[in-house]
């Protein structure tokens, strides 16, 4: 990455552990308090769909900024300044990235593997960027169908061990989850946390991967 002009490279499983501990802190708030049911939010295309086609859904949406958002914070916390640019696999962190204002640019792992390819950069060849620490497991899972919620848990489990979680998932949008989700949204289905991941096994596996998990 050095070879391409950037000066720091910051694991996005770190905002992940920010993400999961803030989410977990508010949906414990948000029960506790009354509310039937809370879904995840890290996910920009499950988001924009609500926004879209299930408004009136919106408010059981989670606030807490993704994972990207925090480690876009992180970057500017200790880099003042400095340009920062998100690279994944998800299309959609786009807009996510344009309505947040925080990040000012967003490449896929296509477009990373291109550039690199034009450059002639074979990354196998060279030594890995060190990272000042690694991010728990559970923030790396966390890009894995399933992961938000372990990583929830983790933190009810921290902070509130009596809790009770009852969770549910929406592994990919299609007809059958969209008439799912209508459901949960309605109340017809038993649940009180909702992961829903636009892509099939989780962001691993989205548009841009160059690999499928």
């Amino acid at each position: 990455m050095a070879e391409l002009g950037f000066d720091e490279v910051i694991e996005v499983a770190l905002g992940a552990e920010l993400t999961a501990a803030h989410e977990a802190e508010e949906f414990r708030e948000r029960i506790a308090h009354g509310e039937k049911l809370m879904t995840s939010s890290c996910c920009p295309a499950y988001v924009e769909l609500v926004r879209r086609h299930l408004p009136d859904f919106l408010p059981h949406v989670s606030d807490t900024p993704s994972p990207m958002r925090f480690a876009a914070q992180l970057a500017a916390d200790k880099f003042p300044g400095m340009k920062t640019v998100f690279i994944g696999p998800c299309i959609a962190k786009r807009h996510e990235a344009f309505r947040s204002g925080k990040i000012d640019y967003v490449l896929t792992f296509e477009e990373l593997g291109a550039i690199l390819g034009g450059r002639k950069i074979d990354i196998i060849t060279r030594e890995p960027w060190p990272l000042p620490r690694p991010a728990a497991a559970t923030a790396r899972n966390f890009a894995r169908s399933c992961g938000v919620t372990e990583a929830v848990l983790a933190g009810l489990m921290e902070a509130a061990p009596d809790f009770k979680l009852d969770a549910k998932f929406l592994n990919g949008i299609d007809k059958k989850s969209l008439n799912l989700l209508k459901l949960y949204a309605a109340g017809k289905l038993p649940a009180n946390f909702l992961e829903v991941m636009a892509c099939p096994g989780g962001c691993v596996n989205g548009p841009c991967s160059l690999t499928k998990a």
